[in-house]
């Protein structure tokens, strides 16, 4: 069996440049959700925020009440959105 000392390589030609315009392709991401009603009575719009997890989902009834749950022993003082334990709460104002 022979092997054949040269190879030939295949040669091409250059492509011309095109002078398409180039298509976006992403879509810029949407913004982040707004909670527009407090979590826990789905009612009023939300106006305070949960120290340090940042979470703005509780209107002032329900602050209220979350405070007088959280203050009982054992102190549950855990956001209602992802549970994490809380330090504080303040009130938003936009």
């Amino acid at each position: 069996m022979t092997i054949p000392t040269t190879v030939p390589i295949p040669t091409t030609t250059p492509m011309p440049p095109t002078t398409t315009t180039p298509t976006p392709t992403t879509t810029p991401a949407p913004p982040p959700k707004t909670v527009l009603e407090c979590v826990i009575c789905l009612d009023k719009e939300p106006k305070f925020i949960f120290v340090p997890c940042g979470h703005k989902c509780i209107c002032a009834d329900c602050k209220k009440e979350l405070m007088t749950i959280a203050n009982r022993e054992p102190p549950k003082k855990k956001c209602p959105v992802c549970r994490r334990y809380f330090n504080d709460i303040i009130e938003v104002y936009d």
